[in-house]
């Protein structure tokens, strides 16, 4: 008997399927590339929009806030830092802020407090308490309703760039890169060309656009599949909740659990 020759088994859509994949893997690698051509053109065609953003996220960025999804569910205590760090870096010399003539403390009053941490935050400030930093406390005094503050320089952490943004209605979603401080200054490459620093970490930050034009932080987010930059030396200076409000919280956690 002669021997029978197995021929290949065709499909007759094999052909275009595959020439479909390649074609739409094609768009999807334009695509990506006219994306990040235009994010970069974005940003060279408004430098004075980008400058703006990276102003007032700067004494945000700075003292770098956990991330949160909402204001509501931020560490309250790190965004009072930031609040009154604020209106040090306003008024530096903190001239029209009285000054305890025993200690040279600033007097700052909890109504100055709450009015930056709604124009950062936008919303109202749910409890004062005394704020404990790496090398600084900001005392909250509930009888006189002041904070006190002492005659010491901010400790920044961070400087802001953003990378891309994109407006979505009353929004504006920002890719924002965390550059070390000690980083600022462009250095200068072996063969004489500036370099751009590199990113610490990157945040994902949305900022709410009021009626009268002025910014709002939404949320401050860690991009999907990155991981957060830790800097062990800095460990300390991160601001936690009070005892009472981690105990309240911890609390509320059990009972949620045991329901």
């Amino acid at each position: 008997m002669p021997e029978l020759k197995r021929g290949k088994r065709t499909h007759k859509w094999a052909f275009p399927l595959g020439l479909l994949l390649l074609a739409l893997a094609i768009v999807g690698a334009v695509t990506l590339v006219s994306l990040l051509a235009r994010g970069v053109k974005q940003i060279a065609e408004h430098p004075q929009e980008v400058q703006q953003y990276e102003e007032f996220l700067r004494p945000i960025v700075e003292h770098d806030p956990d991330p949160f999804d909402s204001v509501e569910k931020a560490n309250t205590t790190q965004l009072l830092d930031i609040s009154i760090w604020s209106l040090l870096r306003a008024d530096p010399d903190a001239e029209h802020y009285q000054t305890d003539a025993d200690d040279g403390f600033i007097v700052i009053p909890q109504a100055d407090v709450e009015k930056a941490f709604k124009r950062l935050f936008g919303k109202e400030v749910a409890v004062h308490a005394t704020i404990e930093g790496a090398d600084y406390t900001f005392e909250y005094d509930e009888v006189a309703k002041v904070y006190r503050v002492p005659q010491t320089g901010t400790l920044s952490i961070y400087v802001p760039r953003v990378a891309s943004y994109k407006k979505v209605g009353n929004s504006v979603e920002l890719e924002v890169e965390y550059l070390g401080y000690s980083t600022i200054d462009w250095a200068d490459a072996p063969d004489g060309v500036p370099v751009r620093p590199e990113p610490m970490q990157t945040r994902l930050i949305t900022l709410y656009i009021t009626g009268d034009g002025q910014f709002t932080v939404g949320s401050i987010q860690v991009p999907v599949g990155r991981q957060t930059a830790v800097l062990e030396a800095l460990g300390s200076t991160r601001i936690q909740p009070p005892e009472e409000e981690q105990e309240e919280e911890t609390e509320a956690a059990t009972t949620t659990a045991a329901g």
